[in-house]
């Protein structure tokens, strides 16, 4: 019989070795972790491009990745800026443009859901993102560290202007002018991390802290090589975190710091751990 996400209870599985095999999982190895993940309190889940792919939102690595591109590549590197931001605005409008019109999607309810579970037993689960499509928060999930920024923000290009990022869902036309800050008039940007730019401090000293304290690490849907996220794994697993991977794919160069690797789609897999 076919494990749906209705029929299981809402918890998280650990111990897990999972071949996936057209959606079906073995019950008795899905009842078996439930018993050992059902003791956790503290989780932390590291999402990548691979969680929003049934959503409609393109991955950014692997044969079909943006990164593919060596011109916009190099024009997402803050050294490019400002001259880059007609290409930056040329890639990201139609990006925001496909993250107002997505819906999450199974994956992305099931971690909003069991965010909620764990709260009811005074536990806590918390989303470290390296996505900017802002679909954890449209699914229902709290705490959410966007670690790359959002594309549904915009901020102001000029590094002395004092304009905080805003919401914003003004999308650019194509070979149009740039959008300009509202306050000097200089060009806006999304308001997304860029290659050779920091991430926000105050998103990734949590996570960081986080990763020292939780029961279990889930690392869904990322190619697991852009750092200081990737980094995580290593942190959780230093401090005791069980941490378990879910990827469509098996890591070219697994980490060590995993314990176990569920391959399949992260909007199949994770409904039926959850």
């Amino acid at each position: 019989m076919p494990i749906t996400f209705l029929t299981l209870p809402l918890t998280l599985y650990t111990k897990i070795i999972l071949c996936y095999n057209g959606g079906m999982v073995d019950r008795e190895i899905v009842d078996r972790i439930a018993t050992q993940l059902g003791q956790a309190r503290q989780v932390l889940v590291l999402t990548g491009a691979g969680i929003s792919v049934a959503s409609g939102i393109k991955t950014y690595r692997g044969p079909a990745g943006m990164w593919n591109d060596a011109q916009l590549l190099a024009a997402h590197h803050a050294d490019a800026l400002p001259g880059s931001l007609p290409i930056i605005w040329a890639t990201k409008g139609p990006v925001r443009a496909q993250a107002l019109a997505a819906l999450p999607n199974p994956a992305h309810l099931a971690l909003a859901q069991l965010e909620q579970q764990l709260a009811t037993r005074d536990g806590q689960l918390t989303i470290a993102t390296q996505n900017i499509d802002g679909l954890h928060q449209k699914a229902g999930s709290k705490n959410v560290l966007e670690l790359h920024g959002s594309v549904l923000r915009s901020r102001c290009s000029d590094p002395g202007c004092v304009l905080p990022p805003f919401p914003d869902q003004t999308i650019p036309p194509a070979n149009g002018p740039l959008p300009t800050c509202p306050r000097c008039n200089q060009p806006l940007r999304p308001d997304i991390v860029l290659f050779g730019e920091r991430l926000p401090a105050p998103a990734i000293d949590l996570a960081k802290h986080l990763s020292h304290q939780a029961d279990i690490l889930l690392v869904v849907g990322t190619s697991g090589v852009v750092h200081p996220a990737a980094g995580l794994i290593e942190k959780a697993a230093t401090w005791g975190a069980q941490c378990y991977l879910i990827n469509k794919d098996p890591w070219e160069n697994p980490h060590p710091g995993i314990t176990q690797t569920l391959l399949g789609p992260a909007e199949q897999i994770l409904p039926q751990l959850i």
